[in-house]
């Protein structure tokens, strides 16, 4: 059964949406630069908030498992967790490189 409610986002670039996931009672709303929460109970309780300006560049790029929501930005490779208020925490520091055009080319010796 569907109700055919309709919420706007509100993400100021009016991006498609890139992903969505349930985490505990949220549904976590992505786009290309934004990330949104869904709280409530029912229809007539929801709402959406804004959480960060943190977004997934993909709608392949993005994955749960075990309470942690893992997906790619535009900077990087980033998780988030409901303990930690989904708060994005960056993973791929260690391979920035890649993100940002700096590749390494090693030359054959």
């Amino acid at each position: 059964e569907t109700y055919g409610l309709q919420m706007d986002v509100g993400n100021r670039n009016a991006e498609e949406l890139t992903a969505l996931a349930s985490n505990g009672s949220l549904l976590v709303i992505l786009s290309y630069s934004s990330m949104h929460h869904l709280y409530g109970d029912d229809v007539s309780s929801f709402f959406i908030r804004y959480q960060h300006d943190v977004g997934c560049v993909a709608i392949d790029s993005f994955v749960e498992g075990d309470g942690i929501l893992f997906y790619c930005g535009v900077d990087g490779v980033y998780l988030t967790t409901f303990e930690d208020g989904f708060t994005p925490k960056k993973m791929s520091l260690d391979i920035d490189n890649i993100f940002n055009g700096n590749i390494l080319r090693l030359s054959p010796s």
